[in-house]
């Protein structure tokens, strides 16, 4: 019998595990609000709504809304389980309320949100999700990031007009080219309603999306991200190192910390490659070391030596126990964000280097005991 290829072995498996529910559907469940963990997240999309939900279509205009999202409470850290058209609120995440709001009543609601919490916790998070996700499934990540790794403040998804389907990478990467000026609108507005720096957490192809729309901000307001965002983080990035290189050039200053997490044994980004016909050209979330990377003020950590975690190793900081408990015990040390401005590879346990600029540090599971 002939060997399957990897890659379209790995492509049947993502698409098998896709059929096997309604991934568009997230019916909001209010009793569920009685039974488990309730979040609260913020979110902003440049997806087409068809009067009941939001699809993958592209619109040229953003909708704001506040989700209320059940987190069942006997869930292990770092799984998400989701039910489709009939969810479970004992076993699965669920939604349990839904506002639209105006420009105006969006950046009350959040600074409502952050004088809930002390002063050192007001800190607003924006989360771009990555390739092949639907409205729900980016809502539900969020509330898991921000339960399982404790993220204080307020957290914004942006939910681009990914396809949802596992063959739809190029509609992904031309959706992420679409979603740029409604990214640039809303970290600009989030800046300006809040008063507080951003942090700007992204994942996979979100990744290309965040760089893109970081880049024209830079083009056209040199030095607004250093001076406007407290960190951004790249999960895993689904980017070519030239091209990286080529966005960052256009930066006045890069924000401080600069943090990409990176793992040799992501499969995803594997495949990414061969789509490309670059088998042996890493992407910057699978390389292996600091050699391209040196001259610029970034700060690698490579997870590769943990545990391979769900999703083909490509979200280890949503997927990985591990790695969950360590970034939730830098968010209960660091009491600002100015202390999280330090660099975060020297708080990591793990094996530490530095090339230039540049730092990294390589994660390893603990022994057990």
């Amino acid at each position: 019998m002939p060997k399957v290829p990897g890659a379209l072995l790995s492509i049947a498996v993502l698409l098998l595990a896709a059929c096997a529910q309604d991934r568009n559907a997230a019916p909001i469940v209010p009793e569920a609000a009685e039974i488990g963990h309730q979040e609260v997240v913020f979110g902003a999309t440049t997806r087409r709504f068809d009067g009941t939900s939001f699809d993958f279509h592209r619109s040229p205009d953003i909708r704001l809304l506040e989700l209320e999202v059940s987190v069942p409470a006997n869930r292990l850290s770092g799984t998400l389980p989701l039910g489709g058209g009939d969810p479970n609120p004992e076993t699965d995440f669920v939604l349990t309320g839904q506002t639209f709001h105006s420009p105006q009543s969006f950046a009350r609601s959040i600074k409502d949100s952050l004088k809930t919490v002390p002063p050192y916790q007001r800190e607003v998070t924006i989360f771009v999700h990555g390739f092949n996700n639907t409205f729900g499934e980016a809502a539900f990540r969020t509330a898991q990031l921000k339960h399982d790794i404790e993220i204080p403040g307020a957290m914004i998804f942006y939910a681009w007009p990914s396809r949802g389907a596992a063959l739809g990478y190029a509609y992904d990467e031309d959706s992420a080219l679409f979603a740029r000026d409604g990214l640039e609108r809303l970290l600009r507005k989030t800046r300006e309603a809040t008063g507080r720096p951003v942090i700007v957490v992204a994942h996979s192809l979100g990744t290309q999306l965040t760089m893109e729309a970081l880049r024209q901000i830079e083009i056209g307001t040199p030095g607004w991200s250093a001076n406007n965002l407290a960190g951004v983080v790249l999960m895993s990035p689904d980017l070519d190192v030239d091209v990286f290189r080529q966005q960052v050039s256009r930066f006045k200053k890069l924000p401080q910390p600069f943090v990409i997490f990176a793992n040799s044994r992501d499969r995803a980004l594997g495949i990414s490659q061969r789509i490309r016909g670059t088998r042996t050209r890493a992407r910057l979330g699978n390389i292996s070391s600091l050699d391209r990377l040196e001259d610029l003020p970034v700060q690698v950590i490579d997870t590769s030596g943990l545990k391979s975690s769900r999703d083909l190793n490509h979200f280890p900081a949503a997927n990985s126990p591990t790695l969950i408990s360590l970034l939730k015990r830098l968010q209960i040390e660091a009491d600002s964000i100015e202390e999280r401005s330090i660099d975060l590879a020297r708080l990591l346990p793990g094996r530490f280097s530095q090339e230039g600029g540049a730092v990294r540090v390589q994660l390893e599971e603990a022994p057990a005991q």
